[in-house]
């Protein structure tokens, strides 16, 4: 029965390995030791119980390893976008932004289109009817219509 669970590690110098067909020569791209990478190697051969490479032939791929690159380069490329979309979202300022029903509708998308324009914003968009059920503390931006009292 395989286990499900690789370290990131050990399928980053897989990859590495597969395409420098060295061990030495991916030890020295990845800034670590040959016996690590040698170590890396036969951890992930014994999570999938199979041999990746054909040391016979020169570093070729078994038919393991082949399937297991196509995934491991999958995964990678997921893992590396995972992270890039993290990293983006803390850079975004989140303002929330409280809209009465009687505000003008096409202003409301005026403005939630120049915000949208700053790809570092984040919007929350609330309608309210009465301003009296409205915690207005908890809002950047109120869009609403006030009534002068008349005199």
């Amino acid at each position: 029965m395989l286990r499900n669970v690789i370290e990131i590690k050990y399928l980053k110098t897989f990859s590495c390995v597969a395409k420098c067909k060295s061990f030495s020569a991916a030890a020295e791209s990845l800034f670590i030791t040959q016996p690590a990478v040698s170590q890396h190697i036969k951890k992930v051969e014994a999570h999938i119980g199979a041999s990746i490479f054909d040391r016979e032939e020169g570093f070729e791929l078994t038919t393991e390893g082949k399937i297991l690159l196509k995934y491991t380069e999958l995964s990678l490329e997921l893992y590396d976008q995972l992270f890039e979309e993290l990293g983006k979202t803390k850079n975004k300022e989140h303002y929330k932004i409280a809209v009465s029903d009687s505000f003008s509708t096409e202003l409301v998308d005026e403005v939630v289109k120049a915000f949208r324009i700053l790809s570092h914003l984040d919007l929350s968009l609330v309608n309210f009817r009465n301003p009296r059920d409205l915690d207005a503390s908890k809002y950047d931006i109120i869009l609403g219509v006030t009534s002068e009292p008349s005199r």
